[in-house]
Protein backbone atom coordinates (compact mmCIF):
# COMPACT_ATOMS: atom_id res chain seq x y z
CA UNK A 1 0.00 0.00 0.00
CA UNK A 2 1.04 3.61 -0.54
CA UNK A 3 1.49 6.23 2.17
CA UNK A 4 -2.07 7.52 1.82
CA UNK A 5 -3.64 4.07 2.04
CA UNK A 6 -1.46 2.96 4.95
CA UNK A 7 -2.24 6.11 6.96
CA UNK A 8 -5.97 5.97 6.24
CA UNK A 9 -6.12 2.29 7.22
CA UNK A 10 -4.37 2.97 10.54
CA UNK A 11 -6.74 5.81 11.38
CA UNK A 12 -9.75 3.72 10.39
CA UNK A 13 -8.51 1.15 12.89
CA UNK A 14 -9.84 3.35 15.71
CA UNK A 15 -13.56 2.46 15.52
CA UNK A 16 -15.88 5.43 14.89
CA UNK A 17 -13.25 7.88 16.17
CA UNK A 18 -12.87 10.05 13.08
CA UNK A 19 -15.09 11.49 10.38
CA UNK A 20 -14.13 10.16 6.91
CA UNK A 21 -13.14 13.66 5.80
CA UNK A 22 -10.77 13.96 8.76
CA UNK A 23 -9.13 10.65 7.88
CA UNK A 24 -8.79 11.74 4.25
CA UNK A 25 -7.26 15.08 5.25
CA UNK A 26 -4.71 13.55 7.63
CA UNK A 27 -3.76 10.83 5.13
CA UNK A 28 -3.33 13.36 2.30
CA UNK A 29 -1.10 15.53 4.47
CA UNK A 30 1.03 12.51 5.37
CA UNK A 31 1.38 11.52 1.73
CA UNK A 32 2.64 15.02 0.90
CA UNK A 33 5.00 15.57 3.83
CA UNK A 34 6.49 12.11 4.39
CA UNK A 35 8.83 12.47 1.42
CA UNK A 36 10.10 15.96 2.24
CA UNK A 37 13.21 16.97 4.15
CA UNK A 38 12.86 19.21 7.19
CA UNK A 39 14.25 22.13 5.19
CA UNK A 40 11.55 21.61 2.57
CA UNK A 41 8.78 21.39 5.15
CA UNK A 42 10.02 24.53 6.92
CA UNK A 43 10.14 26.45 3.62
CA UNK A 44 6.66 25.29 2.73
CA UNK A 45 5.14 26.80 5.88
CA UNK A 46 7.44 29.77 6.49
CA UNK A 47 9.42 28.73 9.56
CA UNK A 48 12.88 28.39 8.02
CA UNK A 49 14.30 30.74 10.64
CA UNK A 50 13.06 28.58 13.51
CA UNK A 51 11.30 29.76 16.66
CA UNK A 52 11.07 33.43 17.62
CA UNK A 53 12.06 34.48 21.13
CA UNK A 54 10.48 37.67 22.46
CA UNK A 55 9.65 39.41 25.73
CA UNK A 56 5.95 40.35 25.46
CA UNK A 57 4.57 43.67 26.68
CA UNK A 58 4.05 43.82 30.41
CA UNK A 59 6.22 40.77 31.09
CA UNK A 60 9.87 40.26 31.98
CA UNK A 61 10.55 36.71 30.79
CA UNK A 62 11.12 35.47 27.23
CA UNK A 63 8.51 33.53 25.30
CA UNK A 64 9.48 31.17 22.50
CA UNK A 65 7.01 30.30 19.76
CA UNK A 66 6.93 28.97 16.23
CA UNK A 67 4.61 30.51 13.65
CA UNK A 68 3.32 28.57 10.65
CA UNK A 69 1.71 30.62 7.89
CA UNK A 70 -0.78 29.47 5.24
CA UNK A 71 0.68 29.08 1.75
CA UNK A 72 0.37 32.22 -0.38
CA UNK A 73 -2.24 30.50 -2.55
CA UNK A 74 -4.76 30.62 0.29
CA UNK A 75 -5.22 34.37 0.01
CA UNK A 76 -5.37 36.97 2.76
CA UNK A 77 -4.15 35.92 6.19
CA UNK A 78 -6.69 36.46 8.94
CA UNK A 79 -4.72 38.99 11.00
CA UNK A 80 -6.89 38.81 14.13
CA UNK A 81 -7.28 35.06 14.61
CA UNK A 82 -4.96 32.12 15.14
CA UNK A 83 -4.77 28.54 16.23
CA UNK A 84 -2.45 27.92 19.17
CA UNK A 85 -0.94 24.49 19.77
CA UNK A 86 0.41 23.60 23.21
CA UNK A 87 2.89 20.72 23.43
CA UNK A 88 3.34 17.80 25.86
CA UNK A 89 5.34 18.08 29.06
CA UNK A 90 9.09 18.60 28.80
CA UNK A 91 8.81 19.31 25.07
CA UNK A 92 10.54 22.41 23.78
CA UNK A 93 10.46 23.74 20.22
CA UNK A 94 12.79 21.43 18.33
CA UNK A 95 12.52 20.10 14.80
CA UNK A 96 10.49 17.06 15.87
CA UNK A 97 7.85 19.19 17.58
CA UNK A 98 7.79 21.61 14.64
CA UNK A 99 6.84 18.65 12.47
CA UNK A 100 3.99 17.75 14.82
CA UNK A 101 2.59 21.18 14.02
CA UNK A 102 3.36 20.93 10.31
CA UNK A 103 1.37 17.70 9.90
CA UNK A 104 -1.60 19.32 11.62
CA UNK A 105 -1.27 22.44 9.48
CA UNK A 106 -0.98 20.44 6.27
CA UNK A 107 -4.09 18.45 7.14
CA UNK A 108 -6.22 21.62 6.98
CA UNK A 109 -4.82 23.33 3.88
CA UNK A 110 -7.74 25.71 3.34
CA UNK A 111 -7.43 27.47 6.68
CA UNK A 112 -6.63 31.19 6.53
CA UNK A 113 -5.38 31.18 10.14
CA UNK A 114 -1.78 31.02 11.28
CA UNK A 115 -0.74 28.24 13.65
CA UNK A 116 1.32 29.31 16.66
CA UNK A 117 3.17 26.57 18.53
CA UNK A 118 4.21 27.04 22.15
CA UNK A 119 6.94 25.00 23.78
CA UNK A 120 7.40 23.91 27.37
CA UNK A 121 10.50 23.83 29.62
CA UNK A 122 12.62 21.04 28.19
CA UNK A 123 16.17 19.78 28.09
CA UNK A 124 19.01 21.50 29.99
CA UNK A 125 20.21 24.63 28.22
CA UNK A 126 16.74 25.43 26.95
CA UNK A 127 16.19 28.67 28.87
CA UNK A 128 12.74 29.75 27.72
CA UNK A 129 9.47 28.58 29.16
CA UNK A 130 10.64 28.64 32.76
CA UNK A 131 8.87 30.80 35.33
CA UNK A 132 9.93 33.17 38.08
CA UNK A 133 10.75 31.52 41.38
CA UNK A 134 7.80 33.20 43.07
CA UNK A 135 5.44 31.58 40.53
CA UNK A 136 6.52 28.03 41.29
CA UNK A 137 4.02 27.97 44.15
CA UNK A 138 1.15 28.59 41.74
CA UNK A 139 2.27 25.74 39.51
CA UNK A 140 2.66 23.52 42.58
CA UNK A 141 -1.03 24.07 43.38
CA UNK A 142 -2.20 23.36 39.83
CA UNK A 143 -2.50 26.93 38.54
CA UNK A 144 -0.90 27.07 35.07
CA UNK A 145 -1.33 30.83 34.66
CA UNK A 146 2.45 31.44 34.87
CA UNK A 147 2.90 29.11 31.90
CA UNK A 148 0.19 30.49 29.62
CA UNK A 149 -0.14 34.20 30.42
CA UNK A 150 3.16 35.32 28.81
CA UNK A 151 2.07 33.65 25.56
CA UNK A 152 -1.34 35.31 25.80
CA UNK A 153 0.45 38.64 26.19
CA UNK A 154 2.41 37.90 23.02
CA UNK A 155 -0.78 37.00 21.15
CA UNK A 156 -2.14 40.37 22.22
CA UNK A 157 1.00 42.08 20.92
CA UNK A 158 0.44 40.31 17.59
CA UNK A 159 -3.10 41.67 17.37
CA UNK A 160 -4.79 38.30 17.90
CA UNK A 161 -8.31 38.69 19.26
CA UNK A 162 -9.74 35.22 18.54
CA UNK A 163 -7.83 32.00 19.19
CA UNK A 164 -8.55 28.30 18.87
CA UNK A 165 -6.67 26.54 21.67
CA UNK A 166 -5.33 23.05 20.98
CA UNK A 167 -3.29 20.74 23.18
CA UNK A 168 -2.18 17.19 23.92
CA UNK A 169 -1.06 15.83 27.31
CA UNK A 170 0.18 18.81 29.40
CA UNK A 171 -0.69 20.87 26.32
CA UNK A 172 -4.35 19.96 26.91
CA UNK A 173 -4.17 21.35 30.45
CA UNK A 174 -2.47 24.48 29.08
CA UNK A 175 -5.07 24.97 26.35
CA UNK A 176 -7.79 25.08 29.01
CA UNK A 177 -5.76 27.36 31.29
CA UNK A 178 -5.10 29.69 28.35
CA UNK A 179 -8.81 29.87 27.59
CA UNK A 180 -9.53 30.63 31.23
CA UNK A 181 -7.12 33.60 31.25
CA UNK A 182 -7.45 34.81 27.64
CA UNK A 183 -10.29 37.16 28.54
CA UNK A 184 -7.78 39.24 30.54
CA UNK A 185 -5.96 39.90 27.26
CA UNK A 186 -9.11 40.67 25.23
CA UNK A 187 -8.90 37.34 23.41
CA UNK A 188 -11.91 35.12 22.73
CA UNK A 189 -11.46 31.34 22.61
CA UNK A 190 -14.54 29.94 20.88
CA UNK A 191 -12.97 26.52 20.27
CA UNK A 192 -10.77 24.36 22.50
CA UNK A 193 -9.50 20.84 21.86
CA UNK A 194 -7.92 19.16 24.89
CA UNK A 195 -6.72 15.57 24.39
CA UNK A 196 -5.24 13.31 27.06
CA UNK A 197 -4.78 15.99 29.77
CA UNK A 198 -2.36 15.16 32.56
CA UNK A 199 -4.33 16.74 35.40
CA UNK A 200 -7.52 14.67 35.58
CA UNK A 201 -6.64 12.46 38.57
CA UNK A 202 -5.89 13.50 42.15
CA UNK A 203 -2.93 11.15 42.38
CA UNK A 204 -0.15 13.39 43.68
CA UNK A 205 3.31 13.96 42.26
CA UNK A 206 4.36 10.31 42.42
CA UNK A 207 1.12 9.23 40.76
CA UNK A 208 1.68 11.61 37.86
CA UNK A 209 5.27 10.43 37.48
CA UNK A 210 4.15 6.81 37.49
CA UNK A 211 1.42 7.46 34.92
CA UNK A 212 3.87 9.08 32.51
CA UNK A 213 6.43 6.35 33.18
CA UNK A 214 3.90 3.68 32.20
CA UNK A 215 2.91 5.61 29.10
CA UNK A 216 6.56 5.68 27.96
CA UNK A 217 6.39 1.93 27.32
CA UNK A 218 4.29 2.62 24.21
CA UNK A 219 6.33 5.60 23.04
CA UNK A 220 8.85 3.86 20.79
CA UNK A 221 6.18 1.84 18.96
CA UNK A 222 4.18 4.94 18.05
CA UNK A 223 7.23 7.03 17.13
CA UNK A 224 8.31 4.16 14.84
CA UNK A 225 5.04 4.41 12.90
CA UNK A 226 6.22 7.74 11.48
CA UNK A 227 7.94 7.18 8.14
CA UNK A 228 8.64 10.86 7.47
CA UNK A 229 12.08 11.67 6.11
CA UNK A 230 12.07 14.97 8.01
CA UNK A 231 11.01 13.30 11.25
CA UNK A 232 13.79 10.74 10.95
CA UNK A 233 16.26 13.62 10.53
CA UNK A 234 14.85 15.42 13.57
CA UNK A 235 14.93 12.37 15.83
CA UNK A 236 18.67 12.00 15.22
CA UNK A 237 19.41 15.47 16.58
CA UNK A 238 20.77 15.83 20.16
CA UNK A 239 17.79 18.02 21.07
CA UNK A 240 15.49 15.02 20.54
CA UNK A 241 17.42 12.60 22.76
CA UNK A 242 15.47 10.76 25.43
CA UNK A 243 18.30 11.48 27.88
CA UNK A 244 17.91 15.22 27.44
CA UNK A 245 14.14 14.88 27.74
CA UNK A 246 14.46 12.94 31.00
CA UNK A 247 16.87 15.50 32.44
CA UNK A 248 14.46 18.27 31.45
CA UNK A 249 11.67 16.66 33.44
CA UNK A 250 13.82 17.06 36.55
CA UNK A 251 13.85 20.87 36.30
CA UNK A 252 12.17 22.71 39.17
CA UNK A 253 9.50 24.12 36.86
CA UNK A 254 8.51 20.68 35.59
CA UNK A 255 8.47 19.16 39.07
CA UNK A 256 6.13 21.95 40.19
CA UNK A 257 3.93 21.40 37.12
CA UNK A 258 3.75 17.66 37.77
CA UNK A 259 2.74 18.22 41.39
CA UNK A 260 0.05 20.62 40.20
CA UNK A 261 -1.27 18.09 37.71
CA UNK A 262 -1.50 15.60 40.56
CA UNK A 263 -4.09 17.82 42.27
CA UNK A 264 -6.61 16.58 39.68
CA UNK A 265 -8.15 20.00 38.98
CA UNK A 266 -8.56 19.71 35.21
CA UNK A 267 -12.35 19.53 35.13
CA UNK A 268 -12.55 22.40 37.62
CA UNK A 269 -10.48 24.48 35.20
CA UNK A 270 -12.72 23.48 32.28
CA UNK A 271 -15.70 24.80 34.22
CA UNK A 272 -13.86 28.03 35.01
CA UNK A 273 -12.96 28.54 31.35
CA UNK A 274 -16.54 27.91 30.22
CA UNK A 275 -17.79 30.46 32.73
CA UNK A 276 -15.41 33.14 31.44
CA UNK A 277 -15.66 32.31 27.73
CA UNK A 278 -19.42 32.28 27.25
CA UNK A 279 -19.24 31.31 23.57
CA UNK A 280 -16.69 28.55 24.02
CA UNK A 281 -17.15 24.91 22.99
CA UNK A 282 -14.57 22.32 24.01
CA UNK A 283 -13.83 18.81 22.78
CA UNK A 284 -12.31 16.56 25.45
CA UNK A 285 -10.37 13.64 23.99
CA UNK A 286 -8.93 10.51 25.56
CA UNK A 287 -7.84 6.99 24.68
CA UNK A 288 -9.46 3.96 26.23
CA UNK A 289 -5.99 2.47 26.80
CA UNK A 290 -4.57 5.65 28.31
CA UNK A 291 -2.16 5.32 31.19
CA UNK A 292 -2.70 8.97 32.14
CA UNK A 293 -6.48 9.43 31.93
CA UNK A 294 -9.04 7.16 33.61
CA UNK A 295 -11.27 6.79 30.57
CA UNK A 296 -14.38 5.76 32.51
CA UNK A 297 -14.21 8.62 35.00
CA UNK A 298 -13.18 11.16 32.39
CA UNK A 299 -15.91 10.12 29.98
CA UNK A 300 -18.52 10.29 32.72
CA UNK A 301 -17.34 13.76 33.78
CA UNK A 302 -17.46 14.95 30.15
CA UNK A 303 -20.99 13.59 29.75
CA UNK A 304 -22.06 15.39 32.92
CA UNK A 305 -20.62 18.69 31.68
CA UNK A 306 -22.31 18.16 28.30
CA UNK A 307 -25.68 18.11 30.06
CA UNK A 308 -24.90 20.94 32.46
CA UNK A 309 -23.60 23.27 29.72
CA UNK A 310 -26.26 22.60 27.05
CA UNK A 311 -23.83 20.77 24.80
CA UNK A 312 -20.78 23.03 25.06
CA UNK A 313 -18.57 20.10 26.16
CA UNK A 314 -18.07 17.30 23.63
CA UNK A 315 -16.60 13.88 24.43
CA UNK A 316 -14.11 12.30 22.03
CA UNK A 317 -13.16 8.79 23.15
CA UNK A 318 -10.72 6.84 20.97
CA UNK A 319 -11.00 3.09 21.44
CA UNK A 320 -7.64 1.37 21.78
CA UNK A 321 -5.45 4.48 21.93
CA UNK A 322 -2.75 4.76 24.64
CA UNK A 323 -1.32 8.07 25.80
CA UNK A 324 1.61 7.77 23.39
CA UNK A 325 -0.78 7.70 20.44
CA UNK A 326 -0.20 11.41 19.96
CA UNK A 327 3.41 10.70 18.96
CA UNK A 328 2.16 9.23 15.67
CA UNK A 329 1.93 12.49 13.72
CA UNK A 330 -1.08 11.65 11.49
CA UNK A 331 -3.05 10.49 14.56
CA UNK A 332 -2.22 13.69 16.42
CA UNK A 333 -3.39 15.73 13.41
CA UNK A 334 -6.60 13.70 13.13
CA UNK A 335 -7.36 14.17 16.84
CA UNK A 336 -7.07 17.95 16.60
CA UNK A 337 -9.11 18.12 13.37
CA UNK A 338 -11.84 15.87 14.77
CA UNK A 339 -11.97 17.92 17.96
CA UNK A 340 -12.37 21.15 15.98
CA UNK A 341 -15.02 19.53 13.80
CA UNK A 342 -17.03 18.47 16.85
CA UNK A 343 -16.65 21.79 18.68
CA UNK A 344 -17.55 23.83 15.58
CA UNK A 345 -20.45 21.68 14.40
CA UNK A 346 -23.70 23.58 13.72
CA UNK A 347 -26.16 23.42 16.61
CA UNK A 348 -29.93 23.77 16.65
Amino acid sequence: MGIYETTATRLQGYPSAFDPEVIDSAARATAVLDGLSFKEVAARYGFEDGPATVVPSGTSRPVQYLELLPPASIGTLDQKSARVLYLPMGTNLGQDTALRAAYLFAADPNSDERLIVVGNPGRPGHGTGTVAREDLGKLWQGDLAPMVCPTLAQLGDMGIRRATMLGYSLGADESVAASQHAHDYNIETPTVVAVEPGGTQACGLLGVANNFRRSARQLHAHVALNKSQAYAEARRLPESSLGGFALGLGRATNIAIAHGLGQGRFMEHVGDALAVQQGMHIALGYGTRSEVVDSWEFGAAADKLFTETDGRVLEMGVVGMPHAGGDYLPLHAALMLEGMRLANAPRP
